[in-house]
């Protein structure tokens, strides 16, 4: 990477929140891992996260965004597919606990990096 995509990045990171990359493309999960996972979350709002399997996609429910498809980013780590959330799973003695991130929408680097036109 060039310093001026690095630095774009770090912008990025500070104006928008985001600390994870978006999706990619062909990380998997192992059904065992996804064991820690798939399930209902109480979460600190009042609401609750529910993750679900639906053939060979994963899903995250809320009643305040709905129902959004998720894809894993590493282990035990997914972001929706449009690239607004990260949803990171810490498995405990007796639980698993989720923290959800805001991330910065896919095309935010390129546009802090993209030279005005004249």
């Amino acid at each position: 990477m060039t310093c001026s995509v690095l630095a774009a990045a770090a912008l990025c990171a500070l104006i928008a929140g985001c600390s994870a990359p978006g999706p990619r493309e062909g990380y998997y999960v192992t059904p065992v891992d996804m064991l820690d996972v798939l399930g209902t979350y109480p979460l600190s709002n009042g609401d609750t996260l529910r993750i679900t399997r639906e053939h060979n996609r994963y899903w995250a429910q809320t009643g305040r965004i709905g129902k959004v498809e998720i894809v894993p980013v590493d282990s035990l780590v997914f972001a929706e597919k449009a690239g607004i959330l990260r949803y990171t799973f810490t498995p405990l003695p007796f639980t698993t606990e989720v923290r959800i991130d805001g991330m910065a929408p896919p095309n935010a680097v390129r546009a802090l990096t993209r030279r005005p036109t004249p």
